[in-house]
């Protein structure tokens, strides 16, 4: 019995003496927190540039919509000017016409009317 219990003993103390020191353990542990925390902070900054890049871009858009929309006013205000001058001309023009219309009424002669 003492040869089989010597060997077993034996054993245990070797595989017990092969395992991690209490040392070696917390290193592990700080170890594996600070890999966490920096994959978490590395993702964090990804995010974060990503959600900058985005309102970068839609700020982008919409100052270009202002100004399209900008320019689409000054064209309709142009045109609708060129629409007003183009009717008043238009309105002088009849205007012009309708007294020379009547004009040619005045002197023109009737039948029967002589000139003279």
């Amino acid at each position: 019995m003492k040869k089989i219990i010597l060997p077993v003993v034996a054993a245990l103390a070797i595989l017990t003496s092969c395992g991690q020191s209490a040392e070696e353990k917390a290193n592990r542990e700080k170890y594996m927190k600070d890999s966490i925390e920096s994959s978490e902070n590395m993702q964090k900054d990804a995010v974060d540039e990503r959600l900058k890049m985005m309102q970068d871009s839609m700020r982008v858009v919409e100052d270009s919509m202002s100004a399209r929309m900008e320019r689409e006013k000054d064209q309709i205000e142009q045109s609708s000017d060129a629409n007003k001058k183009e009717i008043d001309r238009m309105k002088k023009q009849k205007k012009q016409e309708k007294k020379m219309d009547d004009k040619e009424k005045e002197n023109a002669v009737k039948p029967g009317q002589g000139r003279g």
